[in-house]
């Protein structure tokens, strides 16, 4: 398995690869822990609450 990009990975097109939102959200809580991942999204959408 390759590095993924978000963690200093290549960026080239054999190393990425399309999910859809929920696989996506799946694999960033995997990779990064849930807790995090909730407080980034919960973050943008104070952002975009407040523009």
């Amino acid at each position: 398995m390759s590095l993924s990009h978000a963690r200093g990975g290549s960026d080239d097109i054999g190393n990425l690869r399309a999910l859809c939102p929920a696989h996506n959200l799946w694999f960033a809580e995997r990779h990064f822990g849930r807790a995090f991942i909730r407080g980034k999204i919960d973050a943008a959408r104070l952002a975009s609450s407040t523009r």
